[in-house]
C-alpha cells in the first residue's frame, strides 16, 4: 500500500468488551489506517469499539456521550482490508455497529391504545419519528428490528434475549418471567434508533404504570436530536499532535523506553570533563548494538518464558499498559483486568512508585489480598518483566520488587557510573532518576557521585577489600555483568580506571552498587531520603580527604540532635561519621586540646617542630602521594578509604605518649641547665 490516504487520520478510538490481544490488534490496525487509540474513554474519543454490550464504557457511552458512535471489531478489520486492497473512498459512518446487531428479542402481538400513545408522544425527542399505532405492528416491528441488524420473531425461546410487549399479561410474557428473560416496552426499539444505539433495557422494563413514557434510557437527548440533525464532522488533529498522543505498537523500543520515552540529554563537554578514550568510545558502541538486539529479541512470540503467569497491572497509564501487555504476551503470559479472576499470579506495580506501591494495593478484593499474603501471588515491578526477557529465564531477585524505600529527594545530586552494561545499566540509571538525582553520562568534575561495577576487579577485591562482597542486603545486586568484548573486558577496565584517577583528582567519592540500595534501606518507612555514611567499607572505593568525621560520641550526638530540629524535607545524611550544616557546607570538628602544656625553661638546641607536629606532617604528606596502583589487566586493586574510628583512637593516645614523653624530655634538660649556672654563680 503506497497511498499515502488514511481513512481513520485524526479519528480517536476506545475499545470496550475484548481481550488484551483483540484490542492490539485493533490498535495496530487504526494506527496503520490513520487513527489513535486510548485505553481509557477520554473526552476527545470518537468511536467506540463494542466488545460487548453490557460494558460500563458501553453502559456510560449511551446514557451521558452524545458525540460518540459505535463501531464493530469487524468494521475496522472491513475498513483495512479495503484499504490495503487500494479503496480511497472509505467512510466510517458507512461501518457503524447495527443498533440491534447479535440481539435475538421477541416480539409479541400486544397493541399500544391510543391513551399510551399519546403519552408517549408528549416527549420532545420523540417527535420528529412520527409515532402511530401502526407504528408498533409486529410485523413492523420485526422489520425494523432485522433492518438494524437484529434478529426477531414472534416464538418465544429459551435462548431469546428479550421479549418485546406493551402488557404484562399473555402466554408469552409469564414463560419469559419463569425463565428470566426480561420483558421490555416497544418503545425502546424506538428510542435506540434515535440514539443509534442498543440503550440498556433495564430502563424500558415493562410496568403497570400506564402513564410511564420511559425517557431515562439516555440523559442527553436534547444533544442526540440536534447532533442527528446535522453531519458529524470529525474532529481533524494537526499531525504533530496525533504523533505525540498515539500509541505506538510497533515500536521496537518494547520496555527499555516504557517509562521514559525521551531522548537522554548528553551534557556537554566542558574543560573540566574526564575525557573518553577510543576503547571508551567503542565500548558505548558495542553497548548499544547490545541493547538494540536485546529489544529485537523481546518482540518474538515464539518462545514460551511467562506461559502459565497471569498478571494484574496497577498503577500504569494507558501507553504503559499497552507496551507492557504486548511485552507479556510476546512471552506467552496473559495480563487480566479483573482483579476477582482467580488465575493471577504476578501483581506489577509501577517501579518508580517506590514507598507509595503499598496504596495502590488497598482496593484490591479481599480474596486476592490473603493470596498476596500467603505467596501465591507475588507482586513485582516492571523490571521483573524486562529482566526475564533479557536473560530469557525467569528471575526473581530484589532488582523486580517493588522497592518500599524509594523516596523522591529534594536534593538533586549529580550521579553517574562505570562498568555496568545490559539491563542493569538501564535499571540503575532509572533509579537514579527515580530518587530525583541526575545520571550524568560523562564524569565531568561537577558530579558528586561514581558507582562502579565491582566485579571489573573482583579477584584484586576480594583479596584485599573481601568487605565489598559481604554486604548481605543486596548479594543478589552485587553480582552485575560485566561488559565483554571477544571475551575480553579491557576496555570496561582502562576506562573505569581512568574514571577512578579522575574522580581522586576532583575529589569525587566511588562507591559499589551497595550504597544505592542502602540508601533505599535506610530509607524504608522513612518521609525523606536518608543517605549512608560513604566510608563504609561495605561499598566505599574511594572518599576524598575533605570528608571528615566527628571525633567523639559527644560530638556525633550533638551533631544528631542538631540534624533532627531540620525540616525533614531535606536530605538527611544517615551517619556517625558525616554531617553538614545548614547551608551544605562540611562541619569540621573542633580540634582537641590533648593535654594542657606548663610553661619550662627552652630546651636546648630544640627543634622548632614537636616530634607530633613533624608525625603529622610525614603522615599527611604520605596521604596526599597515594595513587591507585598501575596496573595491566591482572594487577590488583586495593580499596582506598578512610581509617576507622578505633584505629584513629589508637593514633591519637600514640601522640599523646609521644607528647608526654617530649615534655618529660624537656623538664629533664632544663633541671640540668639550671643546676649547671647555679654551680657557676657559687664558684664567682
Amino acid at each position: 500500500m503506497t497511498s499515502k490516504y488514511k481513512p481513520l487520520k485524526g479519528l480517536v478510538f476506545c475499545c470496550t468488551g475484548f481481550d488484551n490481544s483483540t484490542r492490539l490488534d485493533l490498535s495496530t490496525k487504526i494506527e496503520s489506517l490513520g487513527g489513535f487509540t486510548y485505553l481509557d474513554l477520554m473526552t476527545d474519543v470518537n468511536y467506540l469499539i463494542v466488545g460487548k454490550r453490557q460494558s460500563q464504557k458501553y453502559q456510560f457511552c449511551i446514557k451521558n456521550r452524545f458525540d460518540i458512535k459505535f463501531i464493530s471489531k469487524h468494521s475496522i478489520y472491513n475498513i483495512y482490508n479495503k484499504w490495503l486492497n487500494g479503496d480511497d473512498n472509505l467512510i466510517i459512518d458507512d461501518f457503524l455497529l447495527p443498533v440491534f446487531e447479535n440481539i435475538d428479542a421477541c416480539i409479541s402481538r400486544s397493541p399500544i391504545t391510543q391513551s399510551q400513545l399519546k403519552i408517549l408522544n408528549s416527549v420532545s425527542y420523540r417527535k420528529g419519528k412520527k409515532l402511530s399505532v401502526d407504528y408498533f405492528d409486529v410485523k413492523n416491528l420485526i422489520n425494523l428490528f432485522i433492518e438494524n441488524g437484529g434478529i426477531a420473531k414472534e416464538s418465544l425461546g429459551n435462548k431469546s434475549h428479550c421479549i418485546i410487549c406493551s402488557s404484562p399479561n399473555g402466554n408469552r410474557y409469564n414463560k419469559a418471567v419463569e425463565w428470566g428473560i426480561p420483558a421490555i416496552h416497544p418503545i425502546w426499539v424506538v428510542d435506540s434508533l434515535i440514539r443509534g444505539a442498543a440503550l440498556n433495557w433495564d430502563d424500558y422494563i415493562l410496568n403497570e404504570n400506564s402513564n410511564e413514557k420511559y425517557t431515562q434510557g439516555c440523559l442527553v437527548w436534547d444533544e442526540v436530536v440536534e447532533n442527528n440533525n446535522q453531519v458529524l464532522k470529525p474532529k481533524v488533529k494537526q499531525e504533530e499532535v496525533e504523533t505525540a498522543k498515539k500509541i505506538n505498537i510497533n515500536n521496537s523500543e518494547i520496555w527499555s523506553s516504557i517509562m521514559d520515552k525521551t531522548k537522554k540529554k548528553i551534557k556537554n563537554v566542558t574543560t573540566n570533563e574526564w575525557k573518553s578514550d577510543d576503547e571508551q568510545e567503542e565500548e558505548e558502541e558495542e553497548e548499544e548494538e547490545e541493547t538494540t538486539e536485546f529489544k529485537k529479541t523481546e518482540l518474538k512470540t515464539d518462545f514460551k518464558l511467562l506461559i502459565g503467569f497471569n498478571f494484574l497491572l496497577i498503577g500504569f497509564n494507558t501507553k504503559e499498559s499497552d507496551l507492557l501487555s504486548k511485552a507479556i504476551m510476546n512471552a506467552s503470559g496473559e495480563v487480566s483486568n479483573d482483579a476477582l479472576d482467580d488465575s493471577i499470579t504476578h501483581i506489577i506495580v509501577p517501579a518508580k512508585k517506590g514507598s507509595t506501591f503499598s496504596q495502590s494495593l488497598k482496593s484490591l478484593p479481599q480474596e486476592l489480598k490473603a493470596k498476596i499474603t500467603n505467596g501465591l501471588v507475588k507482586i513485582v515491578t516492571e523490571f521483573f518483566i524486562e529482566r526475564c526477557l533479557f536473560y530469557k529465564k525467569n528471575i526473581y531477585d530484589k532488582w523486580g520488587q517493588p522497592i518500599q524505600g524509594l523516596i523522591e529527594s529534594t536534593t538533586c545530586f549529580k550521579v553517574t557510573s562505570s562498568g555496568f552494561t545490559g539491563i542493569e545499566l538501564l535499571h540503575i540509571q532509572k533509579l537514579i532518576k527515580f530518587l530525583n538525582f541526575e545520571y550524568c553520562e560523562k564524569l565531568t568534575n561537577e558530579i558528586d557521585l561514581i558507582i562502579l561495577n565491582i566485579n571489573l576487579f573482583k579477584a584484586s577485591f576480594i583479596k584485599n577489600s573481601p568487605k565489598l562482597f559481604q554486604y548481605k542486603k543486596t548479594k543478589d545486586i552485587i553480582n552485575c555483568p560485566t561488559y565483554q568484548s571477544h571475551n575480553n573486558s579491557s576496555v570496561s577496565i582502562i576506562s573505569a580506571k581512568n574514571k577512578i584517577d579522575a574522580a581522586k583528582k576532583w575529589n569525587i567519592p566511588v562507591v559499589s552498587l551497595s550504597y544505592l540500595f542502602e540508601i533505599f534501606e535506610l530509607s524504608t518507612n522513612k518521609h525523606h531520603t536518608v543517605l549512608p555514611d560513604i566510608c563504609d567499607l561495605h561499598w566505599c572505593i574511594f572518599a576524598p580527604k575533605t570528608y571528615n568525621k566527628p571525633k567523639s560520641l559527644i560530638e556525633y550526638i550533638n551533631n544528631l540532635n542538631e540534624r533532627s530540629k531540620r525540616s525533614i524535607s531535606e536530605v538527611t545524611y544517615y551517619s556517625n561519621s558525616s554531617f553538614t550544616d545548614e547551608n551544605g557546607s562540611i562541619k569540621l570538628p573542633s580540634p582537641r586540646k590533648i593535654q594542657s602544656k606548663q610553661k619550662y625553661g627552652r630546651i636546648a638546641g630544640r627543634s622548632p617542630q614537636s616530634i607530633k607536629n613533624k608525625l603529622i606532617q610525614a603522615a599527611e604528606e604520605e596521604e596526599s602521594q597515594k595513587q591507585l596502583p598501575e596496573m595491566a589487566y591482572e594487577e590488583e586493586l586495593s580499596q582506598v578509604s578512610y581509617q576507622d574510628h578505633e584505629s584513629m583512637i589508637n593514633k591519637e593516645n600514640l601522640l599523646r605518649k609521644l607528647d608526654d614523653n617530649s615534655n618529660i624530655h624537656g623538664r629533664t634538660a632544663t633541671t640540668i641547665v639550671n643546676s649547671t649556672e647555679t654551680n657557676k654563680r657559687r664558684k664567682m
